[in-house]
């Protein structure tokens, strides 16, 4: 996985897995790290420890989830933006 120079937002990341993984995507070079998780002070906490960004969020919820990221990247475009559904032709 290449992330020189990319920032992940990284879900249920303030403890086990989620923490773990923070740590190998900075190891690859990642730019930063946002930690999400439900419990916003364990967030916090491996935000502090990792030197990365933590946050409350609840991602079951896409609204919380987009509102998150629009806080956080206000001028961002979505990565990956939805495809146009082709139309056919009569």
């Amino acid at each position: 996985m290449q992330m020189k120079d990319r920032i992940a937002f990284v879900t249920g990341a303030g403890r086990g897995i989620g923490r773990a993984f923070c740590r190998e995507l900075l190891r690859r070079g990642a730019a930063g790290v946002v930690i999400a998780d439900l419990d916003g002070a364990m967030a916090q906490a491996t935000a502090a420890e990792l030197g990365g960004l933590g946050l409350q969020c609840d991602v079951s919820d896409e609204a919380a989830v987009r509102a998150a990221t629009h806080e956080l990247f206000p001028d961002a475009r979505p990565a990956h933006p939805p495809k146009k559904q082709k139309r056919f032709r009569r």
